[in-house]
């Protein structure tokens, strides 16, 4: 197996993903909202993984400004990034509960990756409400702003044409 046909059926842990944000629905005080990990109810159903996108700098730009706001009144803020070993710790700290990420490219995100949660061997979807769940988004949350101290977010990157920003663990 070549090492493109490796990176294209698993996402290693040293890879970050990216998921977009939007504002304010996923901004808090300066920093991102659980809310930003919630699953939703869309017209072809009910999600039953976190849309997140593989990180390719010039790609995620491209292609993350075709992305739309789910809630009215919210508008595109960038992005967060997440590293793939500390989302796939995620797995290890609860006994009944499973996390996996994985890819889901298309023709149109080929950069395209889900985060998905099994709690007692069923995966959750949007229509699911448990503290469980609850529990989890303000866990990636933390995965990607460090603890949730927004003192502790740095911009590393902006882009002059998309006006995105982007913030990552130090």
């Amino acid at each position: 197996m070549t090492d493109k046909k490796k990176s294209l059926d698993f996402i290693l842990d040293a890879e970050k993903v990216a998921r977009i944000l939007f504002s304010p629905s996923h901004i808090a005080e300066g920093r991102v909202s659980p809310k930003a990990f919630r699953l939703e109810i869309l017209r072809g159903g009910a999600e039953d993984y976190i849309s997140v996108l593989r990180d390719e700098e010039e790609k995620l730009q491209q292609v993350s400004v075709n992305f739309k706001p789910r809630t009215q009144g919210d508008k595109i803020y960038g992005y967060t990034l997440l590293k793939a070993n500390e989302i796939r710790e995620l797995d290890t700290e609860l006994e009944n509960r499973t996390v996996t990420l994985t890819p889901k490219p298309s023709k149109n995100l080929p950069l395209h990756a889900g985060i998905s949660l099994y709690i007692n061997n069923k995966k959750i979807t949007a229509k699911d409400v448990s503290s469980d769940i609850d529990y989890f988004q303000k866990e990636l949350a933390l995965c990607c702003d460090n603890g949730g101290y927004p003192h502790e977010q740095w911009c590393s990157y902006q882009s002059e044409k998309f006006k995105l920003r982007r913030f990552e663990k130090n």
